[in-house]
């Protein structure tokens, strides 16, 4: 399955979610931002930390954005590198594919708000990578902001250049 079937899919259940007829409830929780979690070796204190870090830009309900994963020790990193996050979000959860650079897969997660918590859930597998290597991008994980001045800075990076989806491209 290509990335734009994926991606058509994922908007129309979205566009049937938003169609569901609810009550009326407060204002979306916002999902932009920097995100993160730090995932140390509590037998090896000295060794560096690794973690996740999601940055994510909201326009409506629309999501995208990218991220960095990284094993304690740093001995396996995901970079992200672009705009490897899309996504939708209804109420207080995501739904969001992640394209790995570390083994070129696709993934559908899940993100949903609770409080000043992001809980991210990395549900499977949508296309294969061409290398046979499990993800860096953690099967789940509970984030909390980053205000820090790198995650300020990639923020500013992704916001400056606007999120582009596939079907943006096609006019």
């Amino acid at each position: 399955m290509t990335f734009r079937y994926l991606f058509a899919a994922l908007c129309l259940s979205a566009s049937f979610c938003l169609m569901t007829p609810r009550p009326l409830q407060a204002a979306k929780p916002a999902f932009d931002g920097a995100w993160s979690v730090r995932f140390c070796d509590k037998a090896a204190p000295s060794r560096d930390c690794g973690g996740f870090w999601l940055y994510l830009v909201q326009d409506g309900d629309r999501l995208c954005g990218d991220f960095y994963a990284a094993t304690p020790g740093l001995s396996r990193v995901d970079e992200g590198g672009g705009r490897w996050v899309l996504g939708v979000s209804t109420g207080n959860v995501a739904s969001v594919v992640i394209e790995s650079t570390r083994n070129n897969a696709t993934y559908l997660a899940t993100a949903q708000k609770k409080g000043g918590r992001l809980e991210w859930r990395l549900i499977g597998p949508i296309e294969a990578g061409s290398m046979q290597e499990a993800p860096v991008i953690p099967l789940k994980a509970t984030m909390m902001r980053d205000t820090g001045a790198t995650s300020s800075e990639r923020m500013r990076q992704i916001r400056d250049a606007p999120c582009a989806w596939p079907s943006d491209a096609e006019g």
